[in-house]
């Protein structure tokens, strides 16, 4: 299926401290095998220029929004990141994820064939291997993600967002990496778009790799 023009992506990469990871994973971007366009809007938390070389070498795959956040927090920065974000649909890789050759594709594809969903969360399994990186146990089935699922694979560096729900929502800020609570903005994030009326769809052979 050539899905070429139909779907734009933003993908809002937040990072810190990672300089090998991230340029890891921009590799990976530039490797896809996506006929459509996206871009990419790195909200960098270092206190140097460590990353400024890599952002323009890999501005000429594609293009590239660098922007600059003093204090480090992963729901801050990608709260920073969807005031900048022009696509259709949106993703928040990690800094330290890798995209499959064929993810954007096959994200792209099952978005245009079934446009009644608000988007979907892959699967993410090892960057060596085909496990599960962050589920304790097997995914799921394929299928649409009620509340319980939600709180199983809502991984936000597999999701795959209509752009006017992420519009209409903000990480919390008082949870996630960088705070006392250390992880939850991902769930929190999926559960309230879901509120709004979103429905997301879980198909498992979509994957992002992670460590």
């Amino acid at each position: 299926m050539n899905t070429k023009s139909a779907i734009h992506f933003s993908l809002i990469v937040a990072t810190v401290n990672r300089v090998q990871e991230t340029e890891r994973l921009l590799a990976s971007l530039s490797h896809q095998n996506y006929n459509g366009t996206f871009d990419v809007i790195i909200v960098d938390q270092n206190p140097d220029d460590r990353l400024n070389t890599m952002v323009e070498r890999y501005q000429q795959y594609f293009p590239i929004t660098h922007l600059r956040q003093d204090q480090a927090l992963l729901a801050r920065a990608r709260n920073q990141g969807i005031a900048y974000m022009t696509g259709d649909y949106v993703s928040f890789p990690d800094d330290d994820c890798v995209y499959e050759v064929d993810t954007l594709s096959k994200a792209a594809q099952f978005l245009v064939e079934h446009a009644q969903y608000a988007g979907v969360v892959g699967n993410v399994l090892d960057l060596d291997c085909d496990e599960e990186a962050i589920l304790l146990a097997p995914a799921p089935a394929a299928g649409v993600i009620d509340y319980d699922k939600a709180w199983m694979v809502g991984m936000t560096a597999a999701f795959f967002m209509h752009a006017k729900y992420v519009k209409n929502n903000r990480f919390d800020e008082t949870i996630g990496p960088g705070t006392f609570w250390g992880c939850g903005e991902d769930a929190d994030f999926l559960l309230r778009c879901m509120d709004q009326g979103a429905t997301f769809y879980f198909p498992p052979q979509l994957v992002v790799r992670h460590p």
